[in-house]
């Protein structure tokens, strides 16, 4: 796939545009929302959230891709309704160092940006969004991630965000968990090739970071109590679980579930090298209509000097985060530790209980990335007084953002007109804080809804060297 770039009279009025903006103080009051700020994958839908004066959200069916024969075609919702190492071996390919320096001899006319700034991708993989998309054998799935990184390539992307765990499974012959069910449509089936290392070799080879991005509580979904969850994998034990209406989950209240996500973490880092553990925004879950948490017995037999039980759950978040956090650096000092919040503070705090202010303020992770998946163009702008909070309530914890080019296109408020990115750009790259940003997702790529591939092109026309965000692993963590 081609992507047009804007003439280089357009591109100097971008630049000089994004110079021209300030990270100025936001003096008005943030407007009331639902608590559903997170847009992610949801089942088998995508959330696309329309801010009103009500604070009501609206979710359309997500649009569909197939790709077949090497050909990717966008297709049109069906329709709308109520609207997310072996360390790699030195004999299997050519090692990372050696990559990078075939990368940079042939790129090394071009030129870089002025200014640091990682530009990455998160590839969904839950219910197959970006990859495999259907596709179940070996050479069409490395077809299929050759493409995307030959988009991302063109575009001057520098980080892959790859969900290697999206369902408590692996994309790698764990021994912990079960294979994920994305790569060959049966949970547990091995696929006959090390797909985790497959990947990080051709990210690696263009030059890119690998970030392995797991989702750390979410077990299976179901769409909703009436319906069945998939048989559990004998892998898991059955007690550290808990089921809710559309999610079952690792019971975030138990010391062996914080124990056991951290040595999945351990056992991925020390066999394969990646470049950082990611984690999203699914902590606690999303509570339908009417629905208990039903954790108050746990709250007896472990919260003794909690105020209460929201402070038991977010302290159980926090223990995990910091054994998480723990574990990539035991494992690999180089390797960054990340989390990716929703952009609704409040609702992280009250609703999936991870206290932002708390954990940056800790050290407990060495990068943050808020998905700020609104527009400043809409009635009501979330985006411009979330970018303020979070640059200002994060510690000096390294800050990225996280840009929705799945909303572009899709007759969202305030997402008809892809120059809305480059406004989002300009007005992050102002705040220092910010070190960069990532786009959700990568199948948007291909789709280009309101010619956002043409945006991004636009926004990152020239390489960019990676800023200096390095593991905290100099320190010893706060108790």
């Amino acid at each position: 796939m081609k992507v047009p770039i804007f003439s280089p009279l357009f591109l100097a009025a971008v630049l000089i545009f994004s110079t021209a903006q300030t990270c100025e103080k936001i003096s008005s009051e943030v407007p009331e929302e639902s608590r559903t700020g997170r847009a992610k994958a949801s089942d088998t839908r995508e959330v696309r959230e329309r801010e009103n004066s009500s604070g009501t959200r609206e979710v359309r069916e997500s649009d569909t891709l197939t790709i077949r024969n090497g050909d990717a075609h966008a297709q049109a919702p069906e329709k709308d309704g109520l609207n997310q190492r072996d360390k790699i071996g030195p004999a299997a390919t050519l090692s990372r160092s050696a990559a990078l320096d075939s990368v940079r001899r042939e790129r090394k006319a071009a030129p870089l940006a002025a200014m640091p700034e990682l530009r990455g991708v998160w590839v969904s993989t839950v219910e197959e969004l970006d990859w495999p998309m259907g596709i179940y054998d070996e050479e069409g799935q490395k077809e299929l991630y050759r493409r995307y990184l030959d988009i991302f390539e063109k575009l001057n992307i520098n980080a892959v965000f790859f969900q290697v765990r999206p369902l408590a499974d692996a994309f790698y012959d764990s021994g912990i968990e079960p294979w994920c069910a994305s790569i060959t449509s049966e949970r547990g089936r091995n696929p006959g090739y090390d797909v985790l290392r497959f990947l990080i070799d051709e990210t690696h080879a263009r030059g890119m970071q690998f970030h392995a991005w797991m989702n750390p509580y979410r077990i299976a979904k179901r769409e909703g109590p009436q319906a069945e969850f998939p048989p559990l994998d004998r892998l898991i034990p059955a007690e550290l679980t808990l089921d809710y209406a559309k999610v079952r989950i690792y019971n975030p209240a138990l010391p062996q579930v914080r124990e056991r996500i951290a040595r999945i973490i351990t056992d991925l880092v020390s066999r394969y090298d990646v470049d950082g553990i990611h984690f999203d925004d699914y902590f606690y879950p999303a509570l339908q209509a009417g629905e208990l948490m039903g954790d108050e017995k746990y709250f007896q037999c472990y919260g003794e000097g909690e105020a209460d039980i929201e402070e038991f759950r977010r302290h159980n978040v926090e223990k995990m985060v910091r054994l998480a956090r723990e574990a990539v650096r035991k494992a690999d000092p180089s390797v960054i530790f990340s989390i990716s919040p929703a952009g609704n503070y409040e609702y992280c705090r009250d609703a999936m209980y991870f206290d932002i202010e708390d954990i940056c303020s800790k050290g407990l992770t060495d990068m943050i990335i808020p998905q700020l998946y609104w527009s400043p163009d809409a009635p009501v702008d979330y985006f411009t007084p979330r970018l303020q909070w979070f640059s200002e309530h994060t510690a000096d914890v390294p800050m990225l953002v996280g840009y929705p080019a799945y909303r572009f296109g899709t007759g969202d408020a305030g997402f008809d007109d892809a120059g809305v990115f480059l406004r989002q750009c300009a007005m992050a790259r102002s705040c220092a804080k910010v070190k960069g940003g990532v786009i959700f997702r990568a199948a948007d790529f291909f789709r280009n809804g309101a010619g956002i591939a043409d945006s991004i092109a636009a926004a990152y026309a020239t390489p960019a060297p990676l800023p200096e965000i390095t593991s905290t692993s100099e320190y010893t963590l706060p108790r």
